[in-house]
């Protein structure tokens, strides 16, 4: 135990993800590749001790926020750097962690991702904390907006469903939720995500 060091932690259904200074450390379930461990690990399903996870550019940077998904299924992680970039890893069913590369979704590509890959990085409007839910997820930004993104079903999301979409309303990329002005902080449970407006 150390007393003057700022620990951050974060809590799945069946794993953790520990920030201390400029490190972060997983462990725990790993059938879905939500501890981001890389290659070395997509073969271990459990991984019973704390491993730094080292894909993620953290010298002379620190984690401000990390978040685990809530629920048994479809489990993804991320975290958000004091540079505002934002990170992302684990289940990408429903486009939960958001693919920068890709314009849409579908069920045919790779969901499942054991490498962090950055999703944001706008010089503008950067990252101050990211929410993973059920099968959506969020980024909160230093200017108080708050683009979501993943499963937009039952208005989880808020958005509009878009008129002719097809199975699961869905955003594969973090989408500004336009009616969202001055949020201050951001928390999300497997279905709805409540937002603190700052007046």
């Amino acid at each position: 135990y150390h007393r003057n060091v700022n620990f951050k932690v974060d809590v799945g259904l069946n794993y953790v993800l520990v920030a201390s200074q400029n490190q972060l450390f997983s462990w725990g379930d790993n059938q879905f590749h939500q501890l981001g461990l890389g290659q070395k690990f997509e073969k271990v399903k459990m991984v019973e001790t704390p491993q730094q996870i080292t894909e993620i550019p953290l010298d002379n940077k620190s984690v401000v926020s990390l978040s685990c998904s809530k629920g048994e299924k479809h489990q993804h992680t991320g975290c958000v750097l004091d540079d505002g970039t934002a990170y992302m890893w684990g289940d990408r069913t429903k486009a939960n962690s958001a693919n920068p590369e890709k314009e849409s979704w579908d069920h045919k590509e790779d969901r499942l991702f054991s490498t962090p890959i950055l999703i944001w990085n706008d010089k503008i409007h950067r990252a101050k904390k990211l929410v993973c839910g059920g099968i959506h997820s969020a980024i909160l930004t230093e200017t108080g907006f708050v683009y979501s993104f993943g499963c937009g079903s039952d208005g989880r999301l808020g958005h509009p469903e878009y008129v002719g979409h097809t199975y699961l309303y869905k955003e594969s990329r973090p989408k500004l939720i336009e009616s969202l002005q001055n949020v201050d902080d951001l928390e999300s449970s497997y279905y709805h995500m409540i937002a603190l407006i700052k007046e």
